[in-house]
Formats: structure tokens, sequence, C-alpha cells
């Protein structure tokens, strides 16, 4: 299998969320690459496989994670619940991921309601995102993000005996008790064979930034607000999606130095101003939109809060892409000792500690049934 350094012109990404903040030694952030729960901590007593089963499919191609069981109280918040602790799994096989499905189960492998998964992501600790030098966000999902996937011409090359994080968050907003619930995520490969896959690789901009809070309040009326960054290598944007709040009215990625915006769009709401969707843009059929090394890009989010209060942590903005190096670029090399991976990796490590205490979890995203993919 082709590596994983993304060297020619033929490579493409996704990515959608996640969330950082404060700095520790390199030797305590080894801790959130390499093991499931802090010495100590509620979960500690579970190893790996307690918590985690992988399972492989090659005829299939299906790599599926089974994270449980997770007991669910009736009517539970996610500050409520007992939480699993971060877990790092060990990829078994290689191939080109090009969808997922997320499902949750009962012990017996019954489908349960998605309505009780506030959140999962799955984070490669082993590679950089292209606007920041913090950890990859492979993939990510909520109880409303739909099953996805890419043209099956794109995939996510995984490499076996790669580390993958997984960081999963529960909530239980029904009235019915799950003693035993399990959460699927099945990642959708395929093999080299005699068709070649063009490389991808996940890319994710967070309007809060990639170190720090990911949510913010939310005024009264109309609220607009940007984060600016410059990538780190030329490329096209092949495709690209959104994760907003209710509220939200616009979502706007643009090139400040050409003057011209890349992609405008508006969510879709229901009647009460909830999020329904966030429309997926297709760009691929055009060969992408420009993505050039040196300029500088800004995302924006526009809000329109009409309660006439301030929403505490009301307002969110995520954009996530498939995104295609330039040729002859090389996808810039990851540094652990980075302050901002630095701070990132213990971000991942102290939210789950809190969440495993059912304590907020700090710069994670918030009430995930309002968000959209």
């Amino acid at each position: 299998m082709r590596g994983f350094t993304f060297k020619t012109g033929a490579v493409v990404g996704i990515a959608m969320l996640g969330a950082a903040w404060a700095a520790r030694p390199a030797s305590e952030i080894q801790l959130a690459k390499t093991s499931l729960a802090a010495e100590g901590s509620p979960a500690a007593a579970r190893s790996a496989k307690d918590w985690v089963q992988v399972s492989d499919d090659p005829e299939k191609g299906e790599l599926t994670f089974l994270i449980g069981p997770i007991p669910l109280e009736a009517n539970t918040s996610h500050h409520a619940v007992k939480n699993p602790p971060l877990v790092t799994v060990t990829v078994p096989t290689e191939g080109y991921v090009y969808g997922f499905e997320v499902q949750m189960q009962d012990g017996h492998g019954n489908p349960m309601t998605n309505a009780v998964l506030h959140h999962v992501n799955l984070i490669d600790p082993d590679h950089r995102e292209l606007f920041s030098p913090v950890p990859r966000r492979l993939f990510a999902a909520g109880s409303e993000t739909r099953n996805a996937g890419m043209p099956k011409f794109l995939g996510v090359p995984l490499e076996e005996g790669q580390k993958l994080i997984i960081v999963s968050m529960y909530h239980n907003p029904t009235p019915e008790h799950y003693p035993d619930a399990h959460l699927r995520v099945t990642l959708k490969y395929r093999s080299e064979g005699w068709f070649f896959p063009i490389a991808v690789a996940p890319v994710y901009i967070d309007v809060m930034g990639h170190v720090g809070e990911k949510d913010f309040d939310l005024p009264p009326g109309v609220y607009e607000r940007s984060w600016e960054g410059i990538p780190a290598i030329s490329g096209r944007l092949l495709g690209a999606g959104g994760h907003l709040h209710a509220y939200s009215k616009t979502l706007r990625f643009e090139d400040v130095t050409s003057g011209k915006v890349l992609w405008e769009v508006g969510p879709v709401l229901d009647e009460e101003g909830q999020l329904i969707t966030v429309p997926i843009g297709k760009f691929w059929w055009k060969g992408g939109l420009p993505i050039v090394k040196g300029h500088t890009y800004r995302f924006t989010v526009i809000y329109d809060n009409p309660t006439g209060e301030t929403l505490v942590g009301g307002g969110m903005g995520v954009l996530g892409g498939i995104f295609k190096p330039a040729r002859g670029e090389e996808w810039p090399a990851l540094n652990e000792e980075d302050p901002m991976y630095l701070a990132n990796m213990e971000e991942i490590r102290a939210a789950a500690e809190r969440r495993e205490l059912g304590m907020p979890a700090g710069g994670e995203q918030h009430d995930q049934g309002t968000h959209a993919h």
C-alpha cells in the first residue's frame, strides 16, 4: 500500500470535528496516545478489550469498533453519564476508507435509537491538520449524523498498525433505561486490488480556532464570528460540510488574499429555528476549489438569535473538507513537541477524564442534538 506521506497530486481529504486547550509536558501527553484511562480514574481498572472490540471483515471491506457497555439511565444529560474513557485502538488492516456507519445497539446486538449518542470522534494522533499542527480529525458523528461516504475513487488511507484515538460521549434524553448500550462505528474501506483509489486526508477548520473552547455565547440578534488561517500546502478543496447550532444563518469560506468567496451556504432549519441539516458542498465534479499556500483564508458563521436573551455556549461553527494537495506538495510533518499539538492532546485527555466523572467536558462540543453535518 502507498505510504501516508501524500507526496503526489493524487491526494484528497475529509474531516469533521475537534477541540483543545492548555499544554502539559510531552511525557504526560503520551498518555493520551497509548492508554485507555488515567491511573486511578473510574475506568482505569478496565482494559482495552473491556471497552472496545475491534473486528475486520475484508470481504465486506468493513472495519468495526464496538464500544461499551454504557449504562444509560432515563432522562440523563451528558454531564451526568459516566462515559467511557479515552480509548486507543490499533488498526488491524490496511485500505482506503470511503464511508462510515454509526449505530447504537443493546447488549444483544439489536439496534437502539441514536438519540443517546452525544458524539464520537476518531482522532489520528500521528498526523497533523492542514491549517494547524494539531492531531488530525479523521471522523466525527453525533445523534443526528447520517451515515455518509465519498465516491469510491476517493479514500482515506489507513495503515496496518496505525493508532486511532476514540473519544465518545453519551446522554439519554429518552424515558427508557438502557443498561448495556453499545456504540458500533463501522468504517467502510477498499483495498488497492485492481483499482487504486485516490488517497485522501481529513481537513477541519473551527471558527474558534484549533486550540481552545469550541462554543461561544450568542447575544440577541445577528451575530458574526470568524477565524483566519494559512494552509501549510497548496491544493484543491474537493468537498465540504458544516457543523452548526440552532439559529445559524450562514456558513462562509473565503480566500481573503484573492478576495473570493469559495463557498457559502445557509443551513436548513425547522419552523422553530432548530437545525435540520447543513447542505454538503461537492466540488470534485469541477476539479475542486483552489487552496493556495501563503494565502489567508477566513471561515465565518452568522447567527440570528431571536430569543432576546444571550444563549450561553449557544454558538458553534466547524468546516470539514476533502483536500487534494497540488502536484509535488508534501504533507507537512507532525511535530509532537509543538505547543498547539501538546495543548490539543491535553484537552483530549482532560476532557475524557471529566466525562468519566460525569462532569462537563470543557472545550468540546455541547448539545449535539442541535448540530448537523
